[in-house]
């Protein structure tokens, strides 16, 4: 997923690397491919370049306030949080 490969996967720089059978096997990603980053436990999907979701941000502004929606908001958020889809804050 990095660019600059060098050694054996020189030339397959964004390509996903397979180790099958003491050979590797090159996966070129397409747009749409979602893989987990294990490192961060968090999932990624292609879109152009590998992304990852954003934490969004609670709410605030306006004219009233709806302290019921922001509590269900942050639930979500927090649900998410849980699964590995949305980045802990």
């Amino acid at each position: 997923m990095a660019t600059g490969a060098v050694g054996a996967w020189a030339g397959r720089d964004l390509s996903l690397a397979c180790r099958q059978g003491g050979n590797w096997l090159f996966v070129e990603p397409r747009d749409g491919l979602r893989i987990l980053d294990r490192s961060t436990g968090q999932e990624q999907v292609l879109f152009g370049s590998w992304r990852k979701a954003s934490l969004p941000t609670e709410p605030l502004g306006g004219s009233t306030v709806d302290g019921e929606a922001r509590l269900a908001i942050n639930e979500l958020i927090t649900a998410l949080q849980a699964l590995g889809l949305l980045p802990s804050a």
